[in-house]
């Protein structure tokens, strides 16, 4: 985590527009003081979405080296300090028999949403699994799950019991819907993207994400460490509109498909 984080949180945080801010984290990092504190800094419009993927016997498998139990005493602290928590659990072979389990702890711990979603087909890339190893020495083999997306639903939920600020939709011509509706991603190298769907696209050199990288063009320009975010938005070669050309055509890149192929296909 950014040593500095709660300092970005309060830039962003004051904006005159007053944004939502939602950011993804493991949750590892810090003391309970720390996460209680930003609770208390931040009691409106910032959002936490603990990724938690799995239960105390399941989640390190895919988060190597990460304490189950650090992570739910910093989340329940974060929200006795009033912070709004999420969650989200990725599901593969090794955690799919929990499903129930973690949408009932989940509800159980206080997370105000639980998102639920099978595992990516670019973890996958190289083969059937992948595998995992720790210090140099290999520890185990991470498969897929059995459960398509939509299997999925039924497990997550999402309460409506407070009012966060949301962006109006000024933008309704546009394609994207995370840029229709005002949403800016900054990833954790400090890289602008339209959405958290396609973080580590341009970084796995398969040919599936080729078209990415051709919209997203010279990383640098949208590169946070070098430019400031006016700069980013104002520069006319920025790849919004490369990525609004590959919506209209047949070329739509494979995670706008799957995750928002049917809103953007309604306003074709």
């Amino acid at each position: 985590m950014h040593p500095n984080i709660s300092k970005i949180i309060r830039h962003f945080y004051d904006a005159p527009n007053r944004p939502t801010i939602l950011i993804l984290t493991n949750g590892s990092m810090r003391s309970t003081d720390w996460w209680r504190s930003l609770g208390e800094s931040f009691p409106e419009r910032l959002v936490i979405q603990f990724s938690i993927d799995g239960l105390a016997d399941t989640n390190h498998l895919y988060r190597v080296n990460s304490d189950y139990d650090k992570i739910i005493r910093n989340a329940l602290a974060y929200m006795d300090g009033g912070g709004f928590a999420t969650a989200r659990t990725i599901i593969f072979k090794h955690n799919e028999h929990q499903v129930q389990e973690i949408h009932d702890t989940m509800i159980g711990l206080g997370f105000k949403q639980l998102i639920m979603i099978s595992n990516d087909v670019a973890r996958f890339w190289t083969g059937e699994h992948y595998e995992v190893y720790v210090d140099g020495i290999k520890s185990h083999d991470i498969h897929p799950t059995k459960y398509k997306r939509q299997d999925l639903y039924k497990f997550s939920y999402k309460h409506h019991d407070r009012a966060l600020h949301k962006p109006k939709k000024i933008l309704d011509k546009i394609l994207c819907p995370g840029i229709a509706s005002g949403e800016l991603t900054v990833t954790y190298l400090g890289h602008i993207i339209p959405c958290c769907m396609v973080n580590s696209d341009y970084d796995f050199k398969i040919p599936a994400n080729d078209l990415w990288r051709s919209i997203v063009g010279d990383r640098s320009k949208v590169d946070l460490n070098k430019r400031s975010i006016s700069e980013i938005i104002a520069d006319p070669d920025l790849y919004y509109h490369r990525l609004e050309d590959s919506l209209r055509s047949d070329q739509m890149h494979r995670a706008c498909k799957d995750y928002c192929g049917n809103i953007i296909k309604s306003k074709l």
